[in-house]
């Protein structure tokens, strides 16, 4: 594999590490002992919107290059709907908890939110992995 295109995907991962771990932090929350998680939380669900909106403007770049009509272009499609659809639900859960964020214990709403979005961006995660590592389609530096 090429070690450029390793290093480019693996800056991609952090919208799926900061989506688990603001979901983490909020459970963490309603465990006791940590008043700053939901915080934390919103602060990762932030970053990993900062992600979604990089990963959109590439992996843009990377679909116009593939050849119309082909399985890896439909592929990618389907990949950026679903990543869509998980950054459209960060977009809700961090409207929802905006003004509730300094709370010491986080909401079940944004429990479930956060888990809903975390399978999603999984979902769609592997989805891109497959285009990767299964099909050969390597990210473009130049996106």
């Amino acid at each position: 594999m090429n070690t450029k295109a390793r290093s480019f995907h693996a800056d991609r991962i952090a919208r799926v590490a900061f989506s688990i771990g603001a979901l983490g932090l909020d459970i963490l929350s309603r465990l006791g002992g940590f008043p700053a998680a939901p915080l934390a939380s919103t602060w990762l669900i932030l970053g990993a919107l900062a992600g979604f909106a990089g990963a959109a403007l590439a992996g843009l770049a990377d679909r116009s290059a593939m050849p119309k009509g082909a399985k890896i272009r439909r592929l990618a499609t389907r990949h950026a709907l679903v990543q869509i659809s998980a950054a459209a639900i960060l977009v809700v859960n961090l409207a929802v908890r905006w003004s509730d964020r300094h709370a010491p214990e986080s909401d079940v709403v944004w429990i479930a939110l956060g888990a809903v979005g975390a399978l999603v961006v999984g979902i769609g995660a592997d989805i891109g992995g497959r285009m990767v590592y299964a099909m050969g389609w390597r990210p473009s530096r130049d996106g």
